[in-house]
């Protein structure tokens, strides 16, 4: 709604009742967002500074204090908040993973904490205020939703202002704001992403999201839709939801399905709900806006015995450009489910994964599985079809006998992998094959130890087996740096001599079109590989530049130092001689 900044007052009152209004002027206008239930305690503005009907610049404030008019008429946000443009907030990539600090401080009757978070190893920095009943909150969240205990400094009732109390909880409160940006699963629940970056993820606005995926069902009546999975996944803008087919004579068409629902339109701001998502990709789509319908099309015809098919693939431009996916549902769950024992892979993503015992599988299982995502990985690859997203959770488990590679789409929207932030920084994993067979080393662990490695390579000798050659070749220090192509790892005996049986040929048939979108998309997705590598490159020799010059900038203080000393002590030193010899001349003879 819009509000005019003339009758601001009248407006907040009519929202404080629960009505709504809709004004606009061509001069100055305010989008806000308020519900009865929140009233003032925490609220989202949106203003935007128009002239000529036409929109100049838009500004974001999240406030979780009393918000104020500048000089200026426009929104200010509160001492301490952060007001991003809406054209540089991008969509919270997290594979790189979280740096939070708590940088300052103020007392408002209460003490406000600053905080920080600077988003991947390439990322922007955002602020955010927080009092200490919203940390507590925090952490009352993900304990109840994973049994984690998260330390908290204890509440004082007394005293709790003084300088040394509040250095001491800052640096207690930041230990565990790390704590949860530096978990592998624990980085992705949305609460913990809100707390971190509220300019960034927001709950407001859900009718409007809402809206997109109801236009999608109206507008194609061949699917019914059953139920919503809210935070099923890792992305903040991917959403599933339950389908039935109507109308499809397919061969299981009385089975219920999956609707995976992208976003794919340039946002600035994001804005969520458990349903749908609007938002950035993390990047672009790898293929231009009118071939990409033809390409998700071709994609969900393709045929293969370890490729998990697709029901339905297109756009939809419903509140923006939309990617939809339909594949049937598995109800085994994937890699990752069975060995974080999970029997329910329609439970939120951070309650399913972050467990504490895992369990490995078997070597005929692991050898099978493993043997089975290569042959995948091999056939998308020849097709020209760019991954970069394998990974446990994109691993379906069909039964004991067979897997099948999901997801295969991703590459060619141009999103993130679970694994980026790892291949970022390791300059010799700059092919797209060798980043693909990086991603499987990761898989391959997991299933051998039952349990994901969460670092770069391996940092410890490995038990005896006959995993250990082909782990030390994919996931250690040395092994990284000159990485086996697939080809070469079917080759090995540990997957050459798996007995497959009689399995069909792989089929993808596409027109000359697709055809080019693929390999534009191939050279597409390898050019940004490299130049986030190169990027992140220039930053840490940035980086080491300014430390080089902060230590020579400590020596020539040291150095300074000493000959100051030096200098007093010598001159001190003649003072002392001089005087003693003037003592000695005019002392009394004995």
């Amino acid at each position: 709604m819009f509000i005019v900044f003339d009758v601001l007052p009248l407006a907040l009152a009519l929202c404080f009742f629960g009505r709504s209004v809709s004004l606009d002027v061509s001069a100055v206008s305010v989008s806000l967002s308020l519900s009865k239930k929140e009233k003032f305690s925490e609220c989202v503005f949106v203003c935007v500074c128009a002239s000529g009907g036409q929109a100049k610049s838009i500004k974001k404030c999240t406030t979780h204090t009393s918000a104020r008019l500048d000089d200026g008429g426009v929104m200010a946000a509160p001492s301490g908040t952060t007001a991003t443009g809406a054209a540089a907030a991008t969509d919270p990539d997290v594979t790189d993973g979280l740096d939070v600090t708590i940088v300052s401080h103020q007392d408002q009757g209460h003490i406000v904490y600053l905080i920080e978070t600077t988003v991947g190893v390439l990322g922007e920095s955002y602020q955010a205020p927080h009092r200490y009943s919203d940390f507590v909150a925090l952490a009352a969240h993900v304990t109840a939703l994973t049994n984690v205990d998260i330390p908290l400094p204890p509440k004082r009732f007394m005293g709790n202002k003084t300088a040394a109390v509040i250095e001491e909880r800052k640096r207690a409160l930041e230990g565990m704001l790390q704590t949860l940006a530096r978990h592998p699963i624990l980085r992705h629940d949305m609460a913990v992403r809100q707390f971190l970056l509220p300019t960034l993820v927001s709950d407001h606005l859900a009718d409007e999201n809402m809206r997109g995926v109801s236009l999608f069902f109206r507008s194609n009546p061949n699917w019914l839709r059953q139920q919503d999975t809210p935070l099923v996944g890792w992305r903040v803008a991917k959403e599933f939801v339950l389908v039935q087919t109507q109308g499809y004579a397919t061969q299981d068409s009385q089975g219920p399905k999956y609707l995976a629902w992208r976003c794919l339109t340039p946002l600035g701001l994001v804005f969520r709900t458990p349903t749908f998502t609007q938002t950035r990709v993390g990047g672009h789509p790898h293929v231009e806006a009118g071939a990409l319908a033809s390409a998700l099309k071709y994609l969900a015809g393709i045929s293969h015995p370890f490729i998990a098919p697709a029901i339905f693939g297109g756009i939809h431009e419903a509140s923006g450009l939309n990617a939809v996916v339909v594949r049937n549902l598995y109800p085994k769950g994937s890699i990752r489910d069975h060995v974080c024992k999970n029997k329910n892979p329609q439970e939120s993503f951070v309650k399913k994964y972050c467990c504490t015992k895992y369990k490995p599988f078997d070597e005929r299982r692991t050898k099978l599985y493993g043997r089975q995502i290569l042959e995948a990985i091999s056939f998308c690859h020849a097709k020209n079809i760019p991954l970069g997203h394998i990974h446990s959770g994109n691993i379906m488990v069909v039964s004991d006998q067979l897997v099948h590679l999901t997801d295969i789409e991703t590459g060619i929207l141009g999103i993130s992998g679970f694994y980026d932030g790892h291949v970022k920084q390791l300059k010799k994993v700059n092919t797209l094959e060798r980043r693909d067979v990086y991603c499987f080393g990761h898989v391959l662990f997991e299933m051998v130890f039952g349990r994901p490695l969460g670092q770069l390579t391996l940092d410890e000798a490995l038990p005896s087996g006959p995993h250990k050659e082909i782990l030390e070749l994919l996931l250690s220090p040395r092994g990284v740096r000159s990485l086996p192509t697939v080809s070469q790892l079917l080759a090995m005996p540990y997957f050459k001599d798996v007995n497959l049986g009689a399995v069909e040929r792989g089929s993808f048939k596409l027109s000359a079109r697709v055809r080019d979108a693929l390999a534009s998309a191939q050279t597409s997705a390898h050019q940004v590989l490299r130049e986030q590598q190169a990027q992140l490159m220039a930053r840490k020799r940035q980086d080491e530049q300014v430390r080089d010059e902060e230590k020579r900038s400590r020596q020539r203080d040291r150095e300074l130092s000493r000959q100051v000393r030096t200098n007093n002590g010598s001159s001190f030193s003649k003072r002392g001689l001089k005087k003693a010899e003037t003592n000695d001349r005019s002392g009394p003879l004995l």
